[in-house]
């Protein structure tokens, strides 16, 4: 890992010095084995030469027909955001990150053509209603989609800070297509409030709130059907949550203790609604309405959060021998984005404690595992490249630099044409851990996931190598290495090391200081 670090760091080009093509070739082989994949899986960017594919049975090149069997690289001669840093590359000085600026703290759009009426409700949450009141944007649309939602902020947004009709619990709403907005007064005698929505006629609505709906739950979704179930959002989007996890060694009692903060609204955790810093590991605190069990691991490296939602229960409450509803591993190192929302959405994937039932709805263990599985899958592929097996050109994430990359190594399923391996594999791979979750079957799982992290780190590799090729130093008998120097060349061979050198790392320290350095 030294080695690659070591030759393609950041830096290294504007200052006329440019990577040892062959040290960092060689550096990344010598991790192939520990890495997971194969000389075949990355392939070469010529057929001869030192930009050939490597042998499985030497992890360094042959020198003159002689086979190394030690690492004499040196002597040798040797995502994420790739758009983001060709920008920034292009761009010394990049604007700051968007921060989230509209009037309203939530806005989601739903399906609502199953049923002429529906109900949103909002609960007193420990005694009492996040807000004695709170403005609701309903507009009425014929396609509910996540396009017509991001297409009708701006309406929602002039319709919230305009004037909204007060309305009682027991009122009754009613959408339109030019929208309209309620400004909800609940019942503070009342543990709920209801508000029956007109829903005749309407396919879907968006709505747009001054708070995010879930901090009024219960034990009840925000909005159901005539028939009481749940309506969940096609699409949302809110204001960002911040947590943060941490762990600490007592060195006078021995043991572990633990960090946390939730509900922040900054990125730094400043300001978490709900926080304590070194209290006793197995700490219990309250959040969302919901019971949290935080405990640190042996490594104090994660904190296990484990989450009751049973109506009524706090922190005096026993929950021994109960299973939490949701469990999560939450990194215990800094401040990040909340990923999981306290009405039990499932976003996390949790490999064990689920009670599979016979029925695949929206409530069931099994429908919320596939659904995180899915999230992972979109994630990979992203919605440009398509419904078809091998995607689109327009793509822009992992798939498309596997189908890019396979093209140049000449690992796609016909050479350098056709769908590339690493897709053909990890589609395969998709397909299965879907069924395994869907038949409830977690423990197969973890095997699925390990081999797609491997096979995605194919394309890291190939796109260090590719770009060490384009702007290394010149090698003799190598007349095309070295001939396609430029900074964005260099910025993204750099990008592709930073990203898989870790892994590297793990596998030989020396090798990533040499894919660093040059």
């Amino acid at each position: 890992a030294k080695t690659i670090s070591d030759e393609m760091k950041f830096g290294l080009y504007d200052q006329g010095d440019y990577p040892d093509f062959a040290a960092v070739k060689a550096a990344f082989e010598s991790t192939y084995d520990c890495l997971g994949i194969t000389c075949a899986d990355v392939g070469g960017l010529s057929d001869t030469g030192v930009a050939a594919p490597c042998s499985e049975t030497s992890p360094w090149p042959d020198i003159a027909g002689y086979t190394p069997g030690s690492d004499v690289t040196k002597h040798a001669n040797l995502d994420l955001d790739q758009q983001a840093l060709v920008r920034a590359l292009e761009h010394p000085d990049p604007p700051p990150p968007p921060t989230w600026t509209q009037p309203f703290e939530w806005i989601g759009v739903f399906d609502t053509s199953g049923d002429t009426t529906h109900t949103w409700l909002a609960q007193k949450v420990d005694g009492k209603y996040a807000d004695p009141t709170m403005k609701l944007v309903m507009i009425a649309t014929h396609t509910p989609t996540a396009a017509t939602m991001e297409s009708l902020e701006g309406d929602a947004a002039v319709l919230i800070e305009g004037n909204c009709t007060d309305v009682s619990s027991g009122a009754t709403l009613t959408p339109t297509t030019s929208g309209v907005c309620y400004n909800l007064m609940f019942d503070s005698a009342s543990e709920d409030s209801t508000f029956t929505l007109n829903t005749a006629g309407v396919a879907g609505i968006v709505f747009a709130a001054e708070h995010e709906p879930t901090e009024f739950e219960r034990d009840t979704h925000y909005l159901y059907d005539s028939a009481g179930a749940d309506i969940e959002p096609i699409a949302q989007d809110y204001d960002k949550r911040y947590a943060t996890f941490g762990c600490s060694f007592d060195s006078e009692s021995g043991s572990l203790l633990v960090s946390y903060g939730e509900e922040c609204t900054d990125a730094a955790c400043g300001d978490c609604a709900v926080s304590a810093t070194n209290v006793p590991n197995g700490a219990c605190y309250m959040a969302g309405g919901h019971v949290h069990y935080a405990t640190c691991d042996p490594t104090g490296s994660n904190v296990t959060v484990e989450i009751h939602q049973t109506a009524g229960w706090d922190c005096t409450t026993d929950v021994t021998g109960a299973t939490p509803d949701q469990t999560h591993i939450e990194p215990a190192a800094g401040c990040k984005v909340e990923e999981h929302e306290h009405e039990g959405d499932g976003r996390r994937l949790s490999f064990s404690n689920q009670e599979f039932s016979d029925s695949f709805g929206p409530d069931s263990p099994q429908y919320k595992a596939v659904h995180a599985w899915d999230e992972g899958v979109a994630f990979y592929a992203g919605s440009l490249e398509g419904p078809n097996v091998g995607g689109s050109s327009a793509g822009e994430m992992v798939y498309r630099l596997a189908e890019k990359r396979c093209a140049n190594f000449g690992t796609c399923e016909s050479g350098s044409t056709g769908l590339s391996n690493v897709n053909k594999k990890l589609l395969a791979e998709f397909i299965a851990g879907e069924a395994y979750l869907m038949d409830g079957n977690c423990s197969a799982v973890r095997p699925i996931v390990d081999t797609i992290i491997k096979q995605m780190t194919v394309p890291l590799v190939q796109g260090s190598l590719r770009y060490a090729y384009k702007v290394g130093e010149s090698i003799s008998g190598e007349a095309k290495v070295g001939t396609d120097r430029s900074q964005k060349n260099a910025a993204e061979g750099a990008v592709f090391t930073a990203a898989v050198l870790p892994l590297v790392h793990e596998c030989n320290v020396a090798a990533a200081k040499t894919i660093s350095d040059e």
